[in-house]
């Protein structure tokens, strides 16, 4: 019960809510919860994401390209 803030990585709802969005195409809402997730204390990392074949289909999309590049 510990808020995402706290403890994302243990606290898969975000991660969750990020594929859903990316499921039904909206994409932008997908990174946004990617980004969230990068910016709490936990195991989430730029190189993570940029592997983890789940985030293949944002690949292409802008955003996500920067938020790959990026030193979080």
């Amino acid at each position: 019960l510990h808020p995402v803030t706290m403890d994302a990585f243990y606290h898969p709802l975000v991660k969750i809510l990020a594929q859903l969005y990316l499921m039904v195409g909206d994409h932008e809402k997908a990174i946004d919860q990617i980004e969230y997730l990068l910016t709490n204390p936990d195991h989430w990392s730029v190189p993570l994401v940029k592997i983890d074949p789940t985030w293949k289909p944002l690949h292409d999309h802008p955003r996500f390209q920067k938020l790959i590049q990026s030193d979080k």
